[in-house]
């Protein structure tokens, strides 16, 4: 059972928009006026506005099977990344890759299928920091259940390269995603490498 736009959109957590296009998900963290706005003023600042550091799938679920494929490109200065795939608090599988190859940097579709054990469980997909990446299927058993997972505050999180994420090989290390777990926050992380001061635009 492939999920649809709508039900992955329910179980997001860190995205100010969420788009589709020809069946791919983008999940943006900033504003388009916020985009607009880094396009306009610093090519490198825009670029890691396309990384995905915060976002996550969270949800519920009595399916045993879960397949996942993502196309991941650009979004900082580094070009290794992962998506961590918890089951229950529990850091089972990572699944990444890096853009520079033997020629250059470019895009990379990664996948994977994973056996998450028998009865109800609470999956958690943190998505890169380091780079953008770009939902093409998220697949459970036929007739599961998926069930957003609700949190007990909301939060907006600023900063420059430690809140952005580097350089952790885990986004679920970072200290933005520690601090959203121990808060049990839905978060939005508006993090920047190398981003100075900007409340005029923060909140557009």
């Amino acid at each position: 059972m492939k999920l649809t736009f709508e039900k992955i959109k329910a179980i997001v957590n860190g995205a100010a928009r969420i788009t589709e296009e020809n069946g791919v998900i983008h999940f943006c963290r900033f504003t388009d006026a916020q985009e607009q706005m880094y396009k306009q003023t610093n090519d490198g600042f825009y670029q890691k506005t396309l990384a995905t550091a915060g976002i996550r799938l969270e949800f519920t679920t009595d399916s045993r099977r879960l397949f996942m494929a993502a196309r991941c490109f650009a979004g900082s200065s580094r070009t290794y990344f992962n998506h961590d795939i918890y089951v229950n608090g529990e850091h089972r599988w990572s699944l990444g890759g890096n853009l520079k190859g033997a020629d250059g940097i470019a895009p990379l579709t990664v996948s994977g299928e994973y056996d998450l054990g028998d009865g109800d469980k609470t999956v958690k997909i943190y998505f890169p920091w380091s780079v953008g990446s770009e939902l093409i299927s998220l697949e459970l058993d036929d007739g599961a259940t998926v069930t957003p997972v609700s949190h007990s505050c909301k939060m907006i999180l600023f900063g420059d390269s430690i809140t952005h994420g580097y350089d952790t090989v885990n986004p679920s290390h970072s200290y933005a995603s520690r601090l959203v777990d121990a808060l049990d926050a839905f978060a939005i992380n508006k993090g920047i490498g190398g981003e100075v001061f900007r409340p005029d635009h923060y909140f557009q």
